[in-house]
């Protein structure tokens, strides 16, 4: 499909020297605003010309599709527009840091809140059915550096407590510096350090051949 048969707007980008840079990207049709779109019969707001985060990403809609069949209260880290709310419903938790993107969704609370803080806070406290962590490659929270090529053990072992008996840790990689193997060798790392069996139940790949290299989505059911 070429630009021309798009009706809403389309942004390039033009570098990655600067995320925060809004000149490292132009926009190629339309204007900037909020905008719609609908994914798996789910309906979703977008934020186009926002900065490079619009609010979905589309190398995890499989993800999206996958948690729409689960069932129980679920738990979602690094939230950032609650799209995994919106694509499962029922009732639940987004946490992340930044409150820029939060979408109200019905039966789901939002908190500000570091995801290592909130964690450490509500282990043992409170379970759920379903965790998802999807974090960035790389961040700066409240109180530390973040990276996934090195701290996802010490969080694995974080988040097995709020996972309830035989309940799925959905656990996710985007850096395309780590290959799959690499990172399931951190997952089973995290379990050991944590305690705790995981069984890698499922993992979740992209239809579009040329992510496949980035994004690592896996999802273990905790004993």
């Amino acid at each position: 499909m070429g630009l021309e048969e798009w009706e809403g707007s389309i942004f390039g980008v033009e570098g990655f020297k600067d995320r925060k840079n809004r000149d490292t990207y132009r926009m190629l049709k339309g204007e900037e605003g909020e905008r719609t779109c609908v994914e798996n019969g789910v309906e979703y707001s977008l934020r186009v010309g926002d900065g490079f985060s619009v609010g979905l990403f589309l190398d995890t809609s499989l993800l999206r599709e996958y948690v729409k069949g689960l069932e129980g209260r679920c738990l979602n880290l690094f939230s950032h527009g609650n799209a995994i709310a919106k694509a499962k419903g029922g009732e639940g938790v987004n946490v992340d840091l930044s409150e820029k993107y939060f979408q109200r969704v019905e039966g789901w609370k939002n908190i500000v809140d570091d995801v290592w803080d909130y964690c450490k806070r509500k282990g043992g406290k409170e379970s759920f059915d379903v965790v998802v962590c999807d974090p960035p490659s790389s961040s700066v929270g409240k109180k530390r550096r973040w990276s996934t090529l090195k701290d996802y053990p010490e969080l694995i072992t974080l988040l097995t407590p709020l996972v309830s008996s035989s309940g799925l840790l959905i656990l996710c990689s985007n850096t395309k510096k780590q290959s799959r193997n690499e990172f399931l060798k951190q997952c089973e790392k995290g379990f050991e350090m944590a305690g705790r069996k995981g069984v890698l139940e499922r993992v979740l790949g992209t239809e579009w051949g040329w992510w496949t290299e980035g994004v690592k989505i896996f999802v273990w059911r905790l004993e």
